[in-house]
C-alpha cells in the first residue's frame, strides 16, 4: 500500500525468540519489498545503554541492508556504543532514530558515527537514494586517540552519493568533520545532496562542520547551526578537481564562530559556480563568507541577504581568481557589521568584475577597517552604506573601477586614473588621489584643468568642490 512516498511494510526481526510482526509507515525510497523492509538495530543484538559495544549489531544491520539492495534501519531511543568501522553500501536506505538527544550514536574509536559508501577511501561505485534523520552522533573525542588525518572520526561521512538527504541530526564533538560528502573521481558528479536543519557544534580545530567536497551539483545546505566553528563552518569545494561543478545553495544558516579560535565561516572553493549564499547569519568568524581560490576558478555567484557579525578580518572576501577571469559575482544587500575589526580588516573585498550593491557596512574596532576594496579590475562599487574607520572605498590601484552613489563616512582611496566615481556622498569631506583626479572631474561634468596639484574635496559647508 503506498501513501504518496510512504508505504506499509513489515517490520523484520531476525532473532529467533521473535515472532511477532508490528505493521509500521514509514518512508521507503523503493519499489521493492525486500528494500523496504524495516531493520530494528535492538532486533539485531544491540542494547543501547551506552556502555555495551553494539558494534556487532550495526555490522550485522548493515551487511543484511546490503544483501537486499536497501531497507529501512530504525534506531530506538537509547545510546549505542561502537568502536569498530562498518558502512552502508547500498542505496534505497532510510536510517532514523527518535530524535536528536533521544536516539544517539556514541563513538569510541577513530571510526566515523555513520558511513556511506561502496568502497572506502577509494569508492567503487556511487550509492543513490539516502536518507538519514533524527539522531544524534556524539563524536566523544576527548575519550580516544584520533587517527592522522579526516579519513575516519567524522560524524556522518558520505562518500561519492547522489540524491542522499541528512536532516535533523545533531553532530557534536567528532574528532575531524561533522557531516560530509567526499568523492574525488574527476568525472562523475554527485548531486542533489540535501543537508538540511541539522545542528553541528563543538567540532575539531581547523576542521570542517558541514562539508560538500568533490564534485558536487545541485545541492543544498539549508536551515543548519553550526555552534563553536573552529575550523569551516560550512564547506564547498573541489580542490583537487576540475570542471564545473557547483549550483549550490547555501542559505538560512547560523554559523558561530569560537572564541579565540581562527574560524571561516561560509567557504565556497575551487571549480564551484553559479551558488546562492543567502540569508545567512554568520557570527564570530574571522572571515564571515569567503569564495576564492586554492587551485582552480570560482565565480558567478550570488552572495545576498547575509548577516555578518562581529568578523575580525574580513565580512566578505571573493578573492581571488586565476588568470584573468571574471567573477561576474554579485555581493548586494547584506548587512556587515563588527566592533572588533583588526588593523588591515576590509568589509568587503571583491575580485574583477563583481558588482557590491546595496550592502549596509558598519565597521569599528583596535584596526582601521576599510569598507569595500577592490582586488580586480572593472568592480562596481553602487549604493553601499558604508561607515568605516578607514578608507571607505579603495581601488587598490586596479583599472576600470566604478564607484557611484555611496554613502561614506570617510575618505576614499582611489588611486588608479581610470576609476570613475559619482555622487558618494557622506559626513565627511570627500577625496580623490592626484592621479584620478582627471577622471573624477571628468565623470561630474566638469572641466578638466592642466596641471592642478593636491586633493579635490566636497565642502559640505558651501556644497562646492574645492581643490586643497
Amino acid at each position: 500500500m503506498a501513501i504518496a512516498n510512504w508505504k506499509i511494510r513489515v517490520q523484520c526481526w531476525i532473532m529467533p525468540e521473535s515472532s511477532l510482526f508490528v505493521p509500521m509507515m514509514v518512508p521507503c525510497l523503493s519499489e521493492t519489498e525486500e528494500a523496504c523492509m524495516l531493520f530494528n538495530v535492538k532486533d539485531f543484538g544491540a542494547i543501547g545503554d551506552g556502555v555495551t559495544d553494539d558494534t556487532p549489531a550495526f555490522q550485522l544491520v548493515a551487511s543484511t541492508i546490503d544483501s537486499l539492495n536497501g531497507g529501512v534501519v530504525y534506531i530506538p531511543r537509547g545510546t549505542y556504543l561502537l568502536t569498530d568501522h562498518f558502512a552502508f553500501s547500498t542505496g534505497n536506505l532510510h536510517i532514523y532514530g527518535d530524535g536528536i538527544g533521544l536516539s544517539t550514536i556514541l563513538v569510541g574509536a577513530w571510526i566515523d558515527g555513520i558511513r556511506v559508501a561502496n568502497g572506502y577511501p577509494a569508492a567503487v561505485a556511487v550509492v543513490d537514494d539516502v536518507l538519514i534523520e533524527n539522531l544524534s552522533i556524539n563524536g566523544n573525542r576527548s575519550n580516544y586517540t584520533p587517527g592522522p588525518s579526516d579519513t575516519h572520526g567524522n560524524g556522518i561521512n558520505l562518500n561519492a552519493v547522489n540524491r542522499v538527504t541528512v536532516r535533523n541530526c545533531e553532530v557534536y564533538d567528532v574528532a575531524e568533520q561533522g557531516i560530509v560528502s567526499t568523492y574525488w573521481n574527476a568525472t562523475e558528479l554527485c548531486d542533489h545532496l540535501v543537508i538540511d536543519n541539522n545542528i553541528v557544534r563543538d567540532c575539531q580545530t581547523s576542521r570542517i562542520s558541514i562539508g560538500l567536497e568533490g564534485r558536487v551539483r545541485a545541492s543544498r545546505v539549508t536551515n543548519n547551526t553550526v555552534i563553536g566553528n573552529r575550523g569551516i563552518g560550512i564547506y564547498v569545494g573541489h580542490n583537487t578537481g576540475s570542471g564545473e561543478n557547483g549550483e549550490v545553495i547555501v542559505g538560512h544558516n547560523r554559523v558561530e564562530g569560537a572564541a579565540s579560535e581562527y574560524a571561516v565561516g561560509i567557504y565556497i572553493e575551487d571549480y564551484v559556480f553559479d551558488c546562492l549564499v543567502t540569508s545567512n547569519i554568520v557570527v564570530n568568524n574571522n572571515i564571515g563568507i569567503r569564495a576564492s581560490v586554492n587551485t582552480g576558478p570560482t565565480a558567478r555567484h550570488q552572495l545576498n541577504n547575509n548577516t555578518i557579525l562581529q568578523w575580525t578580518q574580513f565580512g566578505i572576501i571573493n578573492f581571488p581568481l586565476t588568470g584573468a577571469d571574471r567573477s561576474f559575482t554579485q555581493i548586494a544587500t547584506n548587512r556587515i557589521y563588527t566592533d572588533v575589526a583588526e588593523e588591515g580588516s576590509v568589509a568587503i573585498v571583491a575580485s574583477a568584475g563583481t558588482s557590491v550593491q546595496a550592502n549596509m557596512i558598519r565597521a569599528t574596532g583596535p584596526g582601521n577597517a576599510i569598507g569595500i576594496a577592490a582586488a580586480g579590475d572593472g568592480v562596481r562599487f553602487i549604493s553601499n552604506d558604508i561607515d568605516v574607520e578607514g578608507y571607505s572605498l579603495s581601488d587598490a590601484g586596479k583599472a576600470d573601477v566604478v564607484a557611484l552613489s555611496n554613502f561614506i563616512t570617510t575618505d576614499v582611496n582611489f588611486a588608479s586614473s581610470s576609476t570613475q566615481a559619482s555622487a558618494n556622498l557622506g559626513a565627511t569631506p570627500i577625496r580623490w588621489t592626484r592621479a584620478n583626479l582627471g577622471a573624477v572631474v571628468s565623470t561630474l561634468g566638469l572641466p578638466t584643468t592642466a596641471g592642478v596639484t593636491g586633493l579635490v574635496y566636497h565642502d559640505t559647508s558651501t556644497n562646492t568642490l574645492k581643490v586643497s
